[in-house]
């Protein structure tokens, strides 16, 4: 019998197209704000490389991806001798945690699923590698933030996924054996792979992964009956 689902935040809840919206939407604010002779792609290439580097090696040790994409930006704008004060810091972090949580979209199901698995009693959990700030200010934009008994984050831990070690923070959290529990994601590496090597059931969210997961999902809907027969 499953006692727990947790589940991944970004590509698995939220879509990976609202995610390119927000970021167009704070690129272009920058480009306003400091008046840059420069277009989002520019900057977006900056930044994605500088955060794609950081992810590379967040399994073992964890840095917040906001502190990355603003280091990106200081040298975009130091490169046009422009040099950040505390208050252009402390915008840049503002806009960056308001612009995701204003356009980050839930994938169509996702709260319908979460308000049934609230009706079976069982504990609901998020186990993401991302910025404490981003995660809260959008879950509860959304409305979905007390939905969950608990949420684990890379920030909070100091690793991110597949280590074992954030896994095993969510499950102490909860109270819960490795075994009583499945675990929802779109990432092979980070989700599919760290939770079967804990010993968690694997629903992979998406389609043909390169290796084999308990269960495969192609949407919510197709989750959620999953989940139905799983948990009756």
């Amino acid at each position: 019998m499953y006692r727990g689902i947790f589940f991944d935040f970004g590509g698995t809840l939220v879509t990976e197209e609202s995610d390119l919206v927000a970021h167009g939407n704070i690129y272009r604010s920058i480009i306003e704000r400091f008046k840059l002779d420069l277009t989002p792609e520019n900057i977006d290439s900056a930044i994605r490389s500088r955060i794609e580097s950081a992810l590379e090696n967040s399994e073992f040790k964890w840095e917040r991806l906001i502190d990355h994409a603003i280091s990106a930006i200081e040298e975009i704008l130091s490169a046009n001798r422009i040099f950040l004060t505390s208050e252009d810091r402390k915008w840049l972090e503002d806009i960056y945690v308001e612009m995701h949580a204003r356009h980050l979209e839930l994938f169509p199901g996702v709260k319908d699923t979460l308000q049934f698995l609230r009706s079976k009693d069982i504990h609901l959990g998020i186990i993401s590698d991302i910025d404490d700030s981003l995660l809260y200010a959008t879950l509860s934009r959304r409305g979905i933030k007390d939905l969950f008994d608990s949420i684990t984050t890379s920030e909070e831990v100091g690793v991110g996924k597949p280590n074992p070690l954030i896994f095993r923070r969510a499950l102490k959290k909860a109270r819960l054996r490795p075994e009583w529990c499945i675990y929802v994601g779109n990432s092979v590496r980070h989700d599919v792979i760290g939770a079967k090597r804990i010993g968690m059931t694997a629903v992979f969210l998406g389609r043909e992964p390169e290796v084999d997961p308990d269960y495969v999902a192609g949407d919510f809907n197709e989750l959620r009956e999953i989940l139905q027969k799983l948990i009756p």
